[in-house]
């Protein structure tokens, strides 16, 4: 009897697991008035400076890159297109960090930065950050604090610890200290 409750247990998450992902696209204006029902794929021809969308019915349509900011996962990642190439969104607090995987031979993760998500992307290094944010004591002071290492462990909540710091920098605050960890 435990066996086919197991058995379909197991069927049922495999199915889920199998089951196609459907995208949406994000445009870079908010009023723009196409709207795109769910989307089986999303594909760039950088040549062209076109987005290839297919519904999912299958038809086909191309839209100007220069008016898409990216595209997200039906309840899933987010990815932005940024100079012919679309990155991972890790997350995005006032400032946002991308990822950009790069398959192949030893398979590697780059990381970028971006202080708005329409502002161009930086690759994470400390010399970027303090590029970046030259004019913010701040973001200086607790860059020099906070090891490279650690900008991307996350806290309980989930944020990672170079968006807390920048967050902290953001808000006004008196006497209350940020903590490294």
């Amino acid at each position: 009897m435990r066996y086919p409750a197991l058995l379909f247990t197991l069927l049922l998450v495999v199915s889920q697991s199998c089951a196609p992902t459907h995208y949406r696209l994000i445009y870079r204006e908010e009023n723009d008035t196409q709207v795109h029902p769910e989307l089986r794929a999303v594909q760039l021809r950088w040549q062209s400076q076109r987005v290839i969308v297919t519904s999912l019915k299958g038809n086909k349509e191309e839209i100007n890159a220069n008016k898409v900011w990216g595209y997200e996962e039906i309840k899933g990642h987010k990815y932005r297109l940024y100079l012919d190439q679309f990155y991972e969104v890790v997350q995005s607090q006032g400032m946002t960090i991308y990822c950009r995987h790069n398959f192949g031979e030893g398979s590697t993760d780059e990381y970028f930065f971006s202080i708005t998500p329409n502002e161009e992307l930086l690759y994470l290094s400390a010399r970027n950050l303090k590029k970046a944010f030259a004019t913010d004591e701040c973001m200086l002071d607790l860059l020099q604090q906070l090891p490279a290492k650690s900008w991307l462990k996350t806290n309980s909540k989930g944020s990672l610890q170079l968006l807390d710091a920048y967050n902290y920098c953001q808000t006004p605050h008196s006497t209350v200290t940020y903590k490294v960890r």
